[in-house]
């Protein structure tokens, strides 16, 4: 995860952890999955949910393990978009993302995504683009090493 600003000069991103955010578990299926990550692991992170390692740990507990991933994955993207008050939009990338595009649309994300509360509308209205380039993370790096030097 990670926060792209604009800055008057350009465009800075954030760095950060958020993988390491404590994993908010949403009905009773995700409160399973976190006594399991909690027994096993002493924390339940976002990162051991909301990543290919996570789908494993949620196979093992026997739910619909792709549903919940899912639900999962647009509650975190929900959470730092308001965390980051992303009114310019929020972009989902990586290599999970690309490997599933075609169950985002019939899927449980942007329901979960948007399930905050009364900030609900203003989630409703942020753009959402998924980034189908499996690099764009090296891309940005070396994007800013170039501007740096």
């Amino acid at each position: 995860m990670a926060m792209l600003f604009q800055d008057g000069a350009g465009y800075r991103v954030s760095a950060s952890e958020d993988g390491h955010m404590d994993f908010a578990p949403r009905g009773e299926a995700q409160i399973a999955l976190l006594r399991y990550l909690t027994a096993r692991h002493g924390h339940a992170s976002v990162e051991w949910v909301v990543s290919g390692p996570g789908l494993a740990n949620e196979a093992a507990i026997r739910v619909k393990a792709l549903d919940l991933f899912i639900s999962a994955y647009g509650a975190a993207a929900g959470n730092l978009a308001l965390m980051a008050l992303a009114t310019g939009g929020v972009y989902i990338g990586g290599g999970i993302a690309t490997k599933l595009i075609e169950a985002f649309p019939n899927s449980s994300f942007m329901a979960a995504f948007t399930d905050k509360g009364r900030f609900a509308g203003l989630l409703g209205d942020m753009p959402m683009r998924t980034t189908l380039e499996p690099n764009t993370a090296l891309r940005g790096a070396a994007s800013h090493a170039l501007a740096a030097t």
